[in-house]
């Protein structure tokens, strides 16, 4: 029975996080789908450890592929069961997580106030010492917000904190979204050298990020025909057991099936 559990609890797992990759790839439906079947899980089992964080993480994904997919009263729904249910759970990089998505739904549904109080929350709040990188694709969609509200100091104050944490880290397609958040930013406000000088490096780290999704593809494809020969070997063996067991069941000399089978 544990073990049953423990098998669900990682599918539920594993069904968040293609829920979270779905909506990655624009494919919100889909995001929605997995991401409600985690929930039913999660909701069912609340005697699990870290109970509300999951809960609370699912429906923040929720309200964001509902966003995302422009049903704005679903995103509210979301954002209402996290704070009438697990409101005493939100704190520190859970809360950031939250209002970041809240201000995206704020912003979306012209509720001008509502969002700029959010974002002052959120900045008021937010340190070097966080774990920014565990929360990157919510704050880059933020970021996102603040450039279109035109926030400049909260936008350049995000900014200063990832991109020294991404450049550490050398992820080609991170220092791709900050370069891109750069660059909408130099466009917009028509710093002409500022925008050539991103745009040169964004050229540079997307040839980059070519050869290593060329290098990434392969090893997929040999994966995929490791698995194909493996599969392949199985096969032969499980067509080799069953002439060995029919040779075993029938008499040499009479080809009819032994009495002591």
């Amino acid at each position: 029975c544990c073990k049953k559990g423990g098998n669900d609890a990682f599918a539920s797992t594993v069904k968040m996080n293609r829920g979270v990759l779905n909506m990655i790839y624009g494919r919100f439906e889909e995001a929605i789908e997995y991401l409600q079947e985690a929930l039913d899980y999660y909701a069912k089992h609340p005697e699990l450890p870290r109970h509300d964080d999951h809960m609370i993480c699912v429906y923040e994904n929720m309200a964001k592929a509902y966003i995302c997919k422009g049903d704005l009263i679903e995103a509210k729904c979301c954002f209402e069961n996290i704070h009438n249910e697990h409101g005493e759970y939100l704190e520190d990089e859970v809360l950031l997580t939250v209002l970041a998505t809240e201000a995206m739904y704020y912003h979306l549904a012209g509720k001008d106030e509502k969002c700029e109080k959010i974002i002052a929350q959120i900045h008021r709040d937010l340190t070097p010492n966080m774990p920014i990188m565990d929360m990157f694709d919510d704050f880059y969609d933020y970021c996102k917000i603040l450039l279109d509200r035109d926030c400049q100091n909260e936008f350049w104050k995000l900014i200063d904190i990832m991109e020294p944490m991404v450049k550490s880290l050398d992820i080609t397609n991170l220092i791709l979204k900050i370069l891109s958040l750069k660059i909408k930013f130099y466009r917009k406000h028509q710093m002409n050298a500022e925008y050539l000088q991103a745009s040169a490096l964004y050229f540079e780290y997307s040839e980059r990020a070519a050869v290593e999704n060329t290098k990434m593809m392969n090893n997929v494809l040999n994966l995929r025909r490791a698995l194909e020969e493996v599969n392949l070997e199985k096969i032969e063996i499980e067509e080799k057991n069953v002439i060995l067991r029919e040779k075993s069941e029938t008499d040499a000399l009479t080809g009819l099936s032994n009495r002591f089978r």
